[in-house]
C-alpha cells in the first residue's frame, strides 16, 4: 500500500507466541526492497531475561485528550497506577507533534498508494477485460480501475493524486514529509530519556462491522495511537489491558507500547510483565 509505512505485523494469543514468530521472520532479506540492512543487529537485551527490570516509560499527554472513550481512559489510568505501584517510572511528557500524526499519515499514505497502484492499469497488472470492446485506452482504464478498486481504495488514490499534483505538492506533501521528520526527531529525543512510550491502542472500543463505512474521517481518527510507530519506523506491540462495557457487551481494550528501532525485546519484556 505505502512503501515507507509498511511493516510486518503478527497477531498472536500471547507475547511468547509473538516472540516465536519474530524469530522466524526477522532478519535482512536482500530480495525485499523494504528490508533494513541493519535488521540482523542483535538487541543488547535478551528476551525473557529482563521481565523484572524497572522501566522508564513516557506517556504523551496528547494521547489523553479529546476523543478518548472515558471507559478506556479509566482502564488505561488504572494500568498506569499498577505500573507505578510495581516500581516503574511513568512520566507524562509533552509531544505536540503527535497531535498531527493523523493528518501527516493521511497525506503521505494516499500519495504512496496513488504511486504504487498506478501500475494496476489492466494491461501490465490487475483486473483485465477485452480491450477491443472500448473506444480508446482512457475508456478502458476508467472501466478496469473503477471496477477492480473498491470505494476506499479509489478514495485514497484520488486523495494521493491530489496532494502530489503540482498545485498542491508543496502545500501538502512536502509539509507532511517535513512534519514526519519532526515527529521522528521528537521520538528520538524521548527515547534518549525513556525505554518505552505508552498509550491506549485505540480511542474507541470495537464498533460493529460497517458502522463507520459512511464516515471515513471518523474511521481514520481511530488510528490516532497506532500511526506514529509507522511514521517513525519503530516497533510497537498491543496487549490486552482489560474489558469495558459497551452496548451491554464486555469488549476488550488494549494498551500499546512503542520502543526504539530494533528493540523488540524491550517490548516483549514489558509486554510479558503487563500480561
Amino acid at each position: 500500500m505505502a512503501s515507507s509505512l509498511d511493516q510486518v505485523g503478527t497477531i498472536t494469543k500471547t507475547v511468547a507466541d509473538a516472540k516465536i514468530l519474530l524469530s522466524a521472520i526477522s532478519g535482512y532479506d536482500p530480495n525485499d526492497a523494504q528490508s533494513n540492512t541493519k535488521a540482523d543487529q542483535k538487541d543488547r537485551e535478551t528476551s525473557g531475561l529482563f521481565i523484572d527490570k524497572k522501566r522508564k516509560i513516557a506517556l504523551p499527554t496528547q494521547f489523553l485528550g479529546e476523543g478518548l472513550d472515558p471507559k478506556i481512559h479509566a482502564t488505561f489510568l488504572a494500568l498506569i497506577d499498577k505500573l507505578r505501584a510495581a516500581g516503574h517510572q511513568v512520566d507524562e511528557v509533552d509531544m505536540p507533534i503527535l497531535a498531527y500524526s493523523v493528518p501527516i499519515y493521511y497525506i503521505l499514505m494516499p500519495a504512496e498508494v496513488s504511486t504504487n497502484l498506478a501500475r494496476f492499469d489492466g494491461i501490465r497488472f490487475g483486473y483485465q477485460d477485452d480491450t477491443m470492446a472500448y473506444d480508446d485506452l482512457q475508456a478502458y482504464y476508467d472501466h478496469v480501475r473503477s471496477t477492480a478498486f473498491g470505494p476506499e481504495v479509489q478514495r485514497r488514490i484520488l486523495l494521493g493524486t491530489y496532494v502530489l499534483s503540482s498545485a498542491h505538492y508543496e502545500g501538502f506533501y512536502l509539509k507532511a514529509t517535513q512534519a514526519r521528520q519532526k515527529l521522528i526527531q521528537d521520538m528520538e529525543k524521548t527515547f534518549a530519556d525513556y525505554d518505552l512510550i505508552i498509550s491506549p491502542t485505540s480511542p474507541e472500543v470495537a464498533w460493529k462491522i460497517g458502522a463507520k463505512g459512511d464516515d471515513p474521517l471518523k474511521m481514520y481518527l481511530a488510528d490516532l495511537y497506532t500511526i506514529p510507530a509507522n511514521l517513525a519506523g519503530i516497533p510497537a506491540i498491543s496487549i490486552p489491558m482489560g474489558m469495558v462495557e459497551d452496548r451491554e457487551e464486555q469488549l476488550p481494550v488494549g494498551v500499546q507500547l512503542m520502543a526504539p528501532a530494533r528493540r523488540e525485546s524491550t517490548l516483549f519484556a514489558a509486554g510479558e510483565m503487563i500480561e
